[in-house]
């Protein structure tokens, strides 16, 4: 049984056996494990001695115990993720890459998984405590099994943004800047889950209801791609920097897009909702969630690495078709450009769409489109420039939001200054959700005015980014042109290879071994 047990072990992703190894020697999760066992008897001692109501004392006592169980799955656990991935630095990882066979994926990976055995010995210990409270009046048994799910979905997600947010930097203050941003985000999301889950067990018949269901699905869709998109960018970020960071992302966000949409366009089918336009503008939502990997594809340098000149596909016309997957700025605005045109498109198949306004829902759309657009790629392509400056890189990755966020807030203060109260009241083309909410009202007053604004922003758009584009494009072709230069050129080099005369020595003991065989 050990052998077995031993051999098991041996094939296991040997940073998960170190880590794990680790965490249970270290004071760390022995300390927060002992004290989360001693705050769920305590918090569940005392809630059967308070509550007087014994119907409501089993959905009391669950949302105590799993109070302890997220503050430990979706707090502590991730936090000792940061903490540990932080553990070796820059240097480390590459020793680590260079003198084992481990690959990043693997790694991460690894650290990964080692969270999940975490909060899985976590949810173990605290299995007891919740198997009593399903005993007690109150907890519905699917209610707690949803929860539980959910939890570790989301213990997962957030434990992979910790890990990758851990590769960011090794600068001690920006670390200590990013736990204190980390634990402020983890303690919201602790709360609100502790919260969700209370509302959860108050109204336990929801749960069975379709539209719930769905937007349950959706929500854990969400968690998972977010962990799926912050695993991909920890796996690249500890990655040479060579090497293709760029392409898996684009692959993925490109995927998303498209299951996204898919779904969308099937609950319009399976989950009618009295209100049409719901599902569009969760839709519209969704496009717009794309925002921040926008801009880090946008704001990317130029420059092909070595090691990405040799991923190029061969053939011209793959080449040209595999251009916005390729890294580099000018293809990550062609990458962005084709991401909302697939989002403004599909829209014309929702059979929600009432027929009497679906000329007005898809002027909504083109008009979000234009803004997308320059949203993606103005800001981007004016930080071009200086994006090998780090501060300037980290200000176009966010420049999409901020974008929103200076358009409307440059005119409000000239309002402030000449004392226009409708600037300063935000109500102006240049504030996009004015503006989109302005063009749902049957009155067209200003319609003119907030048109004209988007028209304009694309143009300046379209022109600033053309150059680009077109500069990404060529590089993508020509290294494509190279790679098939350079491997005519081995092929005939292994054709033209002279043969050995059968009188020199080597000749003598070829044709030998030759006759021999």
């Amino acid at each position: 049984m050990m052998r077995l047990l031993e051999s098991w072990t041996e094939r296991l992703n040997p940073i998960l056996v170190k880590e794990v190894r680790q965490a249970l020697r270290g004071r760390y999760f022995r300390v927060t494990y002992g004290l989360t066992l001693l705050a769920a008897t305590v918090v569940g001692i005392l809630t059967l001695m308070s509550v007087d109501d014994p119907d409501r004392v089993g959905q009391v006592y669950f949302t105590g115990i799993y109070f302890c169980m997220a503050g430990a799955m979706l707090g502590l656990v991730p936090f000792q993720a940061f903490v540990a991935a932080g553990g070796g630095g820059r240097g480390s990882r590459a020793e680590l890459l260079q003198l084992t066979a481990l690959r990043p994926r693997q790694i991460v990976a690894g650290r990964l998984m080692s969270s999940l055995a975490q909060s899985g010995l976590v949810l173990a210990a605290l299995l007891p405590y919740l198997a009593l409270g399903f005993l007690l009046p109150g907890v519905d048994l699917f209610a707690l099994f949803f929860i539980v799910v959910y939890t570790l979905i989301w213990s997962l997600a957030i434990s992979s943004v910790t890990i990758a947010a851990s590769f960011l930097t090794n600068n001690r203050l920006v670390r200590v800047l990013l736990m204190v941003v980390l634990g402020a985000f983890q303690f919201g999301f602790t709360s609100s889950a502790v919260g969700l889950a209370a509302e959860l067990l108050d109204r336990s018949e929801n749960l069975r209801d379709s539209e719930f269901l769905a937007v349950s699905g959706l929500f854990a869709a969400m968690g998972l791609s977010i962990g799926l998109f912050a695993f991909i960018g920890g796996t690249l970020r500890i990655a040479h920097p060579e090497e293709n960071r760029s392409t898996p992302l684009r692959v993925f966000m490109l995927l998303f897009a498209f299951i996204g949409a898919l779904l969308s366009y099937l609950l319009t089918w399976f989950v009618r909702h009295p209100e049409p336009e719901f599902p569009l503008v969760g839709y519209l939502m969704l496009g717009f969630f794309m925002l921040i990997p926008g801009g880090i594809f946008a704001s990317e340098p130029e420059r092909l690495g070595r090691r990405v000149q040799v991923t190029a596909p061969r053939n011209r016309t793959i080449a040209l078709l595999a251009a916005p997957l390729m890294p580099g700025g000018g293809n990550g605005a062609l990458f962005n450009t084709l991401v909302l045109a697939f989002f403004g498109l599909l829209p014309a198949l929702f059979p929600a769409m009432d027929p009497d306004e679906g000329d007005a829902w898809g002027s909504l759309f083109l008009f979000a489109g234009l803004w997308g657009f320059a949203a993606f790629n103005l800001p981007t392509a004016i930080l071009q420039r200086w994006v090998e400056n780090t501060w300037v890189r980290v200000v176009a990755v966010f420049s999409p939001i901020l974008f929103f966020i200076v358009t409307g807030l440059l005119p409000a203060m000239v309002g402030f200054v000449i004392g226009d109260r409708d600037l300063q009241d935000f109500e102006h083309p240049l504030f996009f959700p004015w503006a989109f909410e302005r063009l749902t009202r049957s009155s067209q007053t200003y319609w003119e005015a907030i048109w004209a604004v988007a028209i304009a922003l694309f143009v300046i758009t379209l022109a600033v980014n053309l150059p680009r584009m077109k500069r990404g494009v060529q590089a993508v072709l020509l290294v494509s042109k190279r790679r098939r230069e350079l491997e005519a050129a081995r092929t005939d080099t292994k054709v033209q290879a002279p043969e050995l005369p059968s009188e020199s020595p080597i000749g003598e003991a070829v044709v030998k071994e030759d006759s021999g065989a």
